[in-house]
């Protein structure tokens, strides 16, 4: 193999490579800092909302209604970004700061805050929560995909139906007046306090 001087390589014609540099500063890497733009079309993997309790508590029922009002979050987003999720992580935080977490997959992927409510209300019921001092949870949708390629099986039930309809009035009332304009009932509960309502994350 024959090496030439940069200097005969011009003469020559030959091009010659120019140093190659990182699109990212050696002070953004070491800040954990990335720059570059997320490419068009590119979809989070996962996304995630944490409720947090005024005060650690054995209250079932503000338990339920932190579930339920994670499960409104999660749906709406779901929605509004046109994606469905396949499973669902629950994160439990006690007072003692230990977490315990279950993952369900469900029997069909979905957008529709109703069926998350279920099946996150059952992940609390396997974790058997007795006498353990809940400070927060954590439920993640995760195996997001596009919602137009899910197939979803037919409902002949009316209340199905029904409950289907006042969500999407619900979504365009949301969307014209902001995401808390319209929420369940049992949200009122002054047991749960969240950051900023609900803090979220999504997970490429």
């Amino acid at each position: 193999m024959l090496i030439r001087p940069t200097h005969q390589a011009y003469e020559q014609g030959i091009p010659v490579p120019s140093r190659i540099r990182s699109p990212i500063s050696t002070g953004e890497r070491t800040h954990g800092r990335d720059p570059r733009p997320v490419e068009p079309g590119e979809r989070a993997k996962s996304t995630r909302a944490t409720r947090e309790f005024s005060h650690d508590t054995l209250d079932s029922t503000a338990q339920h209604a932190a579930l339920l009002g994670l499960a409104e979050d999660l749906g709406l987003r779901l929605r509004t970004t046109g994606q469905v999720t396949k499973a669902l992580t629950l994160t439990v935080r006690y007072a003692d700061r230990t977490t315990t977490n279950r993952s369900r997959t469900l029997k069909e992927a979905t957008q529709h805050s109703r069926a998350l409510a279920a099946d996150a209300h059952a992940l609390l019921a396997v974790l058997g929560l007795q006498r353990a001092r809940v400070r927060a949870f954590t439920l993640r949708a995760e195996g997001l995909s596009p919602a137009a390629d899910a197939s979803a099986q037919l409902s002949f039930e009316p209340t199905d139906e029904h409950a289907l309809a006042l969500e999407t009035v619900a979504d365009r009332i949301r969307a014209r007046y902001g995401s808390s304009a319209v929420q369940p009932a049992t949200l009122a509960t002054p047991h749960v306090q969240s950051r900023s309502a609900t803090r979220q994350e999504d997970r490429r």
